[in-house]
This record gives C-alpha cells, structure tokens and sequence, in this order.
C-alpha cells in the first residue's frame, strides 16, 4: 500500500451521499438521469449456484429500473464518489437480492459529477477524516 499512496496528503477518501431521505420514485429518477449523462452503465448478476463471482449480463435498462422498482426483498441503493484513482466518478446504483441471485445496476457519471450533486442536492455523508 506505501507503493501507491505515498502521503496521507495524496489519498482522497471516497464520499457517500445520503440516500435515505430520497423516496424510491426519487432514487429512480436519479437513476434515469444518471443515465442520461453518464458515460457508462451496465448490470452484473451474483448467482452462487453457477460461480462465486459477479458477471455482467445483458439486460435492457426499463427491465433494470423495474427490478429495483418491484423489489420486495434486500435492496440497497447508492451514490458514491470514487476518488481514489483519476479520474474521479460517480458511482450510482443498487444491489438487490432476486430470489437465487443477486442484481447490481452500475451507473458510471465522470463527466456531470457536479451537476448531478446539485441538481438533486445529494448531501454528503462523513465518515472518518479526509
């Protein structure tokens, strides 16, 4: 780890924004508009009967959004900002359980990141010191 991050100076901790006040209609349309202006998306599945590791599938984006809008079991939705490497982006999504798997949608925005923050006035929430 010494070999990467030479100072504390350099590292910039990730930051994750409070979703727990946005309705799940809200989360949703976050979601749509992160895909408006994100410069990738894609779904992976996590089926344990078949391998031990996520894997991409194909998957039409009204399907993913009706997914997460149907879920009636465990489902977590997210925004984060990934800084650890440039470029800096941020990471919308969920991850819910299927009955025998589990779906993430992943939403990649590396060029809008300030205009969704303020556009849905994503707060941050903080943890540990910068």
């Amino acid at each position: 780890m010494k070999n990467i991050i030479k100072s504390n100076k350099e590292y910039k901790q990730d930051i994750f924004y409070d979703v727990n006040n946005f309705s799940k209609e809200q989360q949703i349309d976050i979601m749509e508009y992160a895909k408006s202006v994100c410069e990738e998306w894609w779904v992976d599945e996590l089926d344990c009967s078949r391998s031990l590791a996520r894997k991409k599938i194909e998957m039409d984006w009204e399907k993913a959004i009706d997914y997460f809008r149907d879920a009636k079991s465990f489902c977590v939705f997210v925004i984060i900002q990934r800084r650890f490497l440039e470029p800096n982006y941020l990471e919308i999504g969920y991850r819910l359980v299927d009955k025998s798997r589990d779906l993430f949608l992943w939403i990649n925005v590396f060029d809008n990141i300030e205009d969704v923050i303020s556009r849905f006035d994503l707060k941050e929430v903080r943890c540990g010191k910068e």
